[in-house]
């Protein structure tokens, strides 16, 4: 769809963005953990925001109630099985991946999809 497209190129000009901003952190604090944690947590997040398109897809195509619900509760795991990875390795190797910056790359994609449909709806009423 259009609108996945849309968000994927906003969160991408947000995610540069940022880890330019993180990379100057870094280079401040001589710290390498910071960019790290960033592309950590938005490529997860982009992942996250992939598999829940598609699993979105299967549930709006799908017909049989009882598939739908493993369908969602796979999906579900799916994702928290993700982020814990992504914590769970800024704890198990802080020195190379900054676990603030993993939280932050994790909120990229969500802070976009919020902007896209407030500019969505802007757009709605001014019409």
């Amino acid at each position: 769809m259009n609108s996945e497209k849309d968000i994927v190129r906003k969160s991408l000009w947000w995610f540069i963005g940022l880890l330019i901003i993180s990379i100057v952190i870094g280079v401040y604090f001589e710290n390498i953990a910071y960019p790290v944690g960033l592309i950590v947590g938005y490529v997860i997040s982009y992942i996250v925001f992939m598999l829940t398109v598609l699993f979105t897809d299967i549930v709006v195509k799908g017909n049989k109630s009882m598939a739908l619900v493993g369908v969602v509760m796979f999906s579900y795991l799916m994702r928290m099985f993700l982020y814990i990875a992504g914590f769970a390795l800024a704890v198990i190797y802080p020195q190379y991946i900054s676990i603030f910056f993993v939280a932050v790359g994790y909120g990229i994609v969500k802070v976009t999809i919020m902007t896209f449909h407030i500019g969505n709806k802007k757009e709605v009423i001014n019409e």
